[in-house]
């Protein structure tokens, strides 16, 4: 998945021996993707927030919401 990020922004990443993550590069709109992609990806749902998303499957009892990168939730 890092090097797939790596390929989409040009930004380097490396990783600290404590787990702190190094993202540089010369364009600042690349970080700003990378950190959004990363997040994305990382990211749980939170109650009380409102997301983006689309209907998946009707039910007798709810439907299913597809959000946040792939993630199902029942409404």
């Amino acid at each position: 998945m890092i090097d797939k990020i790596i390929a989409e922004t040009g930004v380097k990443i490396d990783f600290e021996d404590d787990g702190t993550c190094m993202i540089t590069s010369k364009d600042s709109a690349m970080v700003a993707r990378t950190i959004e992609i990363i997040r994305s990806l990382t990211d749980e749902p939170k109650v009380g927030m409102t997301y983006d998303g689309e209907i998946s499957r009707v039910e007798s009892y709810g439907f299913f919401v597809k959000f946040m990168n792939g993630k199902q939730g029942l409404v």
